[in-house]
């Protein structure tokens, strides 16, 4: 059984009282001061995330493709000593 896709992203101001998020840029009118933070989308995987060897999460925390908090949110991974 494979896990859903995230799609992609877009989110000006994220944490502001203004934040929101929009699918497309083209000819988006920012202010000065404005932030943006750009999310991929990614495909569905393979079976259940919390299943995924350990091994693999880590390099993926190694090589920063993961932060280790978002490798615990969506692996169950625990950073070992």
């Amino acid at each position: 059984m494979g896990t859903r896709a995230k799609p992609p992203d877009l989110v000006i101001n994220p944490g502001r009282e203004d934040e929101r998020h929009v699918l497309k840029a083209t000819r988006l009118v920012l202010k000065r001061g404005d932030v943006i933070r750009g999310l991929s989308g990614g495909g569905g995987g393979f079976g259940d995330p919390a299943k995924r060897d350990a091994e693999l999460v880590r390099a993926d925390v190694r090589d920063r493709q993961l932060t280790p908090e978002a490798a615990a949110a969506r692996y169950g991974w625990e950073e070992q000593a």
